[in-house]
């Protein structure tokens, strides 16, 4: 594989030791992230939801349009 991209096997085997050494810790901290940016949503989406139902109940009492 090395001779296919013109790169030495020392270098190869470099790479691969720390990368399998350490792949599980760098793509956990990935999914960390994702989970954060999923739970912001998720967060908002309650609020608007919150501020729809209040909307709901504030028309309910307002009765219908003329």
């Amino acid at each position: 594989m090395a001779g296919q991209f013109s790169v030495h096997p020392t270098l190869i085997h470099g790479w691969k030791k720390p990368l399998l050494a350490g792949a599980e810790t760098l793509f956990a901290n990935g999914s960390k992230a994702a989970t954060a940016d999923v739970e912001a949503e998720q967060t908002e989406l309650f609020e608007q939801i919150g501020r729809l139902k209040m909307d709901l109940e504030r028309l309910k009492k307002v009765g219908p349009l003329p």
